[in-house]
């Protein structure tokens, strides 16, 4: 969303500075920061591997970048599906209210279970 532009171009020239050109174009550069308060900064990814990856290796490196940027905490929340699923309004309206990283994962997350239903074996006994 452009009106996040002059905040995120910042945070990620500060982690350009830290990380390959490789990393930067797989990991962060794809990264769009979707909504932002004073205590939470979104960012949706295109795809749940991504989110489950930056998660677990990005998110505590984004965080400490937005405090360095800002020079106040935020605490970073990931999204991901795509991207045109999700009501950016609706999803700043919820953050500036003050929702946690939490309540927006639950709300936006799709993170829904697997319903499909396993395959027969060939070997099913008739």
């Amino acid at each position: 969303m452009q009106q996040f532009h002059d905040i995120w171009e910042p945070v990620l020239k500060a982690l350009s500075e830290q990380f390959s050109s490789t990393t930067m174009n797989l990991w962060f550069t794809p990264l769009e920061l979707a909504a932002f308060s004073d205590t939470t900064a979104v960012i949706i990814t295109e795809s749940r591997i991504k989110k489950k990856i930056v998660i677990n290796h990005y998110k505590e490196v984004l965080e400490k970048n937005f405090k360095e940027t800002l020079g106040f905490p935020v605490e970073v929340c990931i999204l991901a599906d795509e991207p045109e699923k999700i009501d950016r309004e609706m999803l700043q309206y919820d953050v500036g209210k003050g929702c946690t990283a939490d309540a927006l994962t639950v709300k936006y997350g799709f993170e829904q279970e697997n319903t499909d239903v396993p395959a027969q074996s060939a070997h099913t006994a008739e």
